[in-house]
């Protein structure tokens, strides 16, 4: 049986037609005329392009387009089972090898450029709408104290406004506070208070005792 390009080839001489013709008329190169001719399909771009040029070409030589790519597919399947495939052959089922090039680099820094800023964004986002970290070391609930003055020890997010008692507070660049605050003889709250920059608040609380003079 003949194959494909075979069949092309012959009918092509029959006729007196030489390639440069084919090719001005089909609008097929020569260069993969002549792969076709010699059934050198690896040479060709793709499985779509190899269909197309035996299509086109068959029908130009008035032969059936389904009788050629018939004898095409015949002898596909017999390379197959002879483990005769050239390289590039697999690509003729449809399939394409994944090359990884300049545009792909380029779609993938753009990629984890976006995605590295939306995580900030996100961050910073979810930072403000929750409440501030607070945290109060000393005075300890239920202290007792001779002196009127009580040192307030603690830790909040570095840019959240802090009050003892309603005192501003400054904050270290770790958020660490440190405040004296007067006492009354008897039981006091201690309240503080950390407020971020959209107004979101956590409050902390401690009953303490200064020992009234005997």
């Amino acid at each position: 049986m003949k194959t494909a390009g075979e069949i092309l080839k012959e009918k092509r001489r029959e006729r007196g037609i030489e390639l440069e013709e084919v090719a001005e008329k089909t609008r097929i190169k020569k260069n993969y005329l002549e792969a076709v001719e010699s059934d050198h399909y690896q040479s060709l771009p793709s499985a779509i392009s190899a269909r197309g040029f035996i299509k086109n070409y068959a029908e130009f030589l008035d032969l059936s387009p389904e009788s050629v790519l018939g004898a095409f597919k015949r002898d596909f399947k017999s390379s197959r089972r002879k483990g005769l495939l050239p390289p590039k052959i697999p690509s003729l089922m449809g399939k394409s090898k994944f090359s990884w090039g300049p545009k792909i680099t380029l779609m993938t820094v753009i990629l984890v450029a976006v995605i590295t800023l939306l995580s900030y964004l996100g961050y910073q986002y979810f930072s403000l709408i929750k409440r501030p970290s607070l945290e109060v070391f000393q005075p300890q609930e239920g202290g007792e104290f001779l002196e009127r003055t009580v040192a307030v020890f603690g830790r909040a997010d570095p840019d959240a406004a802090v009050t003892i008692n309603n005192n501003l507070v400054s904050l270290s660049e770790k958020g660490e506070f440190h405040f004296n605050l007067d006492l009354l003889p008897g039981e006091n709250r201690i309240v503080v208070e950390a407020t971020n920059r959209l107004g979101k608040k956590n409050r902390l609380e401690r009953k303490v005792f200064v020992k009234e003079p005997s």
